[in-house]
């Protein structure tokens, strides 16, 4: 077995739900972990024992997941300035926006948030050797949020686990879809 316990630091977990924009994910699914995790092998510059470490977990079932009960949190909707990309230039060296191109209205933002009662683990039906076990730690130590940036995490390999009580449908039947 190897199991990934993600703690939240700031208390909640921020993201979008494949059913649509301002819909809260939860349970997160598992290969947006996954994404996380090679995003961190990229900004940290791991190396080759990493890379055959994620390889080896991506060949892996999906796993199961231990999820904390959550509640959700007021979603608030924000205003955030708005910029059209595609009037963007570059003077001396610099980026930046010309003025007479700032959208003067904000663009409304959501941000759907949970608060976790705990911890989520992830758990796959896998038992790497020594050097793909203490690389995955690694990665998992790299991660510094996981869904939205406002949610900072501390992910780590554990070698003990609550029983999991979100397990992947062998068919179409299953109660939750997770993309």
């Amino acid at each position: 077995m190897l199991a990934i316990k993600v703690d939240f630091l700031t208390g909640r977990y921020t993201a979008h739900s494949q059913k649509g924009y301002g819909t809260r994910e939860w349970p997160p699914h598992p290969s947006r972990f996954y994404s996380a995790l090679v995003a961190a092998y990229h900004e940290h510059d791991h190396g080759e024992t990493e890379r055959q470490a994620l390889e080896w977990l991506e060949s892996l079932p999906a796993p199961r997941l231990y999820v904390p009960d959550a509640h959700p949190r007021d979603t608030v909707t924000v205003f955030v300035p708005h910029y059209d990309h595609n009037k963007i230039v570059q003077q001396g060296g610099e980026v930046e926006l010309i003025p007479e191109y700032r959208s003067s209205s904000n663009k409304a933002r959501e941000f759907p948030t949970v608060i976790p009662e705990g911890p989520l683990y992830f758990i796959w039906d896998g038992h790497p050797d020594r050097e793909t076990k203490n690389a995955l730690n690694r990665l998992a130590n790299s991660v510094p949020y996981f869904g939205h940036s406002s949610s900072l995490v501390h992910a780590q390999v554990v070698d003990e686990t609550p029983d999991p009580n979100v397990v992947p449908a062998t068919n179409q039947t299953g109660e939750e879809y997770l993309r």
